[in-house]
């Protein structure tokens, strides 16, 4: 976020009656320095820490960085949940017409070859847009996690502008690992890991291409156990509930409680999942989001 937003969002958090103090508790939360806080605040805020003292630069932990997401969430989940259902929507409308053209075909006893053409090229299309649109939204999500005072449209709208930049570096990206799996796959894993922010480093410092890749290798450099193992410890945290549904379902339906049909617990299941994967994605991007985060202040 800029010197510009974050003076924004704190306008905005004021004029809704939010205590100063609670804006500096929010903002610390997503990490702000003091410093930044005090001077997007006019200099109304005192420093935490003393004159000549340094701040605490370790890299934060997994549960730290967890609590700095949970905060972030808490405070953005709106702007969050609506960019995250835009490509679902997008989705649901452009398929209606698919689904009219197969829903017809069906009705036909000898189906007509050249609308089965025509029904595969809507189809591959609407597959295409939404993709891209995906992708559209996962930039949205990144640049909402950089800058917490974007609201949904205007994320969307700028982040529009970076699809061209995000998909060369997603290209490097696969290729440098490719590559590297193809020697082994370690040396595959390794330059994932070292280019794992550079579409942070795209929306956050406009850094584009190989100079993204850099300064997220020059993050990660010297922290790669480190960055693996909190990634590590997310991810399980994060798959643990879904192993719990799963287990918890299997043994409503196998012990017979219930009596519920295996088609309702199944239905019942997606259900659950999808609206966890709602969840589950924008949490994720703003936990890496708070590592980019933690990581920047190592260097800086």
């Amino acid at each position: 976020m800029s010197n510009s937003e974050l003076m924004a969002y704190i306008a905005k958090q004021k004029s809704a009656g939010v205590a100063p103090e609670e804006i500096v508790k929010n903002l610390k939360s997503v990490g702000w320095s003091d410093q930044d806080i005090n001077e997007a605040m006019g200099g109304g805020v005192e420093q935490a820490e003393p004159a000549g003292t340094k701040p605490n630069m370790a890299l934060k932990g997994v549960f730290d960085l967890l609590k700095e997401t949970w905060g972030q969430f808490m405070m953005q989940w709106k702007t969050l949940l609506g960019i995250s259902l835009f490509p679902t929507v997008v989705g649901i409308v452009l398929g209606i017409p698919l689904f009219a053209i197969e829903f017809i075909s069906g009705f036909s006893e000898s189906p007509d070859s050249g609308m089965q053409t025509i029904s595969g090229f809507i189809e591959l299309a609407i597959r295409l847009i939404v993709a891209g649109i995906g992708i559209w939204a996962q930039i949205a999500l990144i640049m909402a996690s950089v800058n917490p005072a974007m609201g949904a449209r205007q994320a969307l709208k700028q982040s529009y502008r970076l699809l061209p930049a995000y998909a060369w570096i997603a290209l490097l990206v696969s290729l440098g690992s490719i590559a590297g799996t193809l020697l082994f796959i370690i040396p595959g894993v390794i330059v994932s890991v070292w280019w794992m922010f550079s579409h942070y480093v795209l929306v956050g410092e406009h850094l584009r291409g190989t100079k993204a890749l850099g300064r997220s290798r020059a993050y990660v450099r010297g922290r790669w156990w480190k960055v693996v193992g909190r990634m590590i410890g997310f991810g399980v945290l994060m798959v643990a509930p879904i192993l719990l549904v799963i287990a918890f379902g299997g043994w409503l339906y196998f012990s017979g409680i219930t009596g519920v049909p295996i088609v309702v617990s199944i239905i019942v299941g997606v259900v659950l999942l999808m609206a966890y994967s709602v969840f589950a994605g924008p949490f994720g991007i703003l936990y890496v989001s708070a590592l980019y985060r933690s990581l920047k202040q190592q260097i800086v």
